[in-house]
């Protein structure tokens, strides 16, 4: 399992990159392993229009494939309600930001 312990203290997000009738990208932040990028790839692929869904957590990045574009879903509170553990990732956040401030 690869790991990137480095996004540990990153509380996860996503933001849309692009989106057209066919695909969403998303950016997603804050993936740790390959259980994370699971957990959000099947969150999305449970999504009302989906098609398909995939995300890497090489690239940090999921891909959506949309059956239906007329479906009205929520992007981020999808992938945001995947995290583990989410009390302990934000306060390892709260912490990271404090010592990244000194």
């Amino acid at each position: 399992m690869q790991l990137r312990l480095e996004h540990l203290p990153i509380t996860p997000r996503a933001r849309i990159l692009s989106a057209t009738d066919d695909e969403v990208r998303l950016a997603v932040d804050g993936l740790v392993c390959n259980i994370c990028a699971g957990r959000v790839q099947a969150a999305l692929a449970r999504l009302p229009g989906v098609a398909a869904a995939e995300c890497s957590l090489e690239s940090g990045e999921a891909r959506v494939r949309l059956a239906d574009p007329r479906a009205e879903v929520d992007w981020i509170g999808a992938v945001e309600s995947t995290v583990i553990l989410p009390r302990v990732r934000r306060w390892l956040t709260w912490v990271w930001d404090g010592v990244r401030r000194g």
